[in-house]
């Protein structure tokens, strides 16, 4: 338990030191007072202009990772002409291929 409060004290810092870096908090001690002010506006404009980025970023990885698998699935098929052409022509007489005349009937049984 004492590492989760450490480690959620440590994320509190790290994003309070974040956001007044930005500009989106400060932090203001007089003589009197202590204070800490939140700019709303700014704190949305941030997160807008993020969010936006985060959005192109993603477009762009999208993109490049299905021109990889583009490329990658033309390496495996070889070149364009070469697709589902049978590397040797059926013979006629090739006992193996069956013929549009023929039914499925042994040798024996036709005849």
């Amino acid at each position: 338990m004492t590492r989760f409060m450490i480690a959620a004290i440590v994320i509190l810092v790290v994003l309070c030191a974040a956001l007044a870096t930005t500009g989106i908090v400060r932090f203001q001690n007089t003589k009197d007072e202590s204070g800490v002010t939140i700019d709303k506006k700014e704190l949305k404009e941030k997160t807008l202009e993020a969010v936006k980025k985060s959005e192109d970023a993603s477009g762009k990885i999208l993109d490049k990772t299905g021109k990889v698998l583009h490329k990658a699935a033309e390496g495996l098929r070889g070149p364009s002409g070469d697709r589902n052409i049978p590397t040797t022509k059926p013979q006629l007489n090739d006992k193996n291929t069956r013929h549009p005349d023929e039914t499925n009937q042994s040798p024996k049984q036709q005849g």
